[in-house]
């Protein structure tokens, strides 16, 4: 533990910010699906990623003069890749390699389960009171559940305010992050591999 906490000092310490040598430890798995002892608790990472959930949420209900939805997943997508990068690098140090199998592994474990239960809860419930949204909903379903959602609203040129809400249309934004988590882990490996490499500066 303390060789990891003093690599995420190091991290910090390029990023401006300041970790402390006696934080707690996540109590659940962390954004990768990694072991706890893997990523101490961050409650300023945390506390960041929460307010840009809350951010999107309020953007879409429509509620006060909340305009920052977009800008929300966007700072969710800069935490998540902080986080994926630290545990990346952390690996590294403490296995001399990244596992590729094993992280995608974690992703399948942790990201599968509740895709597909909202996507079949979704349909269930459109089959039963919604069938309005039915016609939109079977396509929508498939490109969700294949992480395709933004190449499918890029390529038909789907709007994502038109017409009635789109129960799923949503899952462009995991779209976005399953294709970071796919590309992202082979290119840090292979940096990581060549010798002489300022290891983090370089990520």
């Amino acid at each position: 533990r303390r060789r990891g906490a003093g690599s995420l000092r190091s991290i910090d310490a390029m990023s401006g910010g300041a970790a402390s040598s006696d934080l707690r430890f996540l109590p659940t798995g962390d954004e990768a699906g990694s072991p706890p002892r893997d990523l101490p608790f961050r409650p300023d990472v945390e506390g960041l990623r929460a307010v840009a959930v809350i951010v999107v949420l309020l953007y879409h209900a429509h509620l006060g003069p909340f305009r920052g939805g977009f800008l929300g997943v966007d700072v969710f997508f800069v935490v998540s890749g902080y986080l994926i990068t630290t545990l990346l690098l952390e690996e590294r140090e403490r296995t001399g390699t990244i596992s590729l199998r094993s992280f995608w592994g974690r992703r399948f474990r942790r990201l599968m389960p509740a895709l597909w239960t909202t996507i079949i809860a979704t349909s269930v419930w459109a089959m039963l009171w919604g069938r309005p949204y039915l016609h939109d909903l079977r396509a929508d379903a498939f490109f969700g559940a294949t992480y395709l959602s933004n190449f499918q609203q890029l390529a038909f040129k789907v709007s994502y305010f038109g017409g009635l809400p789109h129960l799923l249309r949503h899952l462009w934004s995991l779209a976005v992050e399953e294709h970071f988590y796919l590309l992202f882990p082979p290119l840090a490996a292979w940096i990581l591999r060549r010798p002489g490499t300022p290891d983090r500066r370089l990520l």
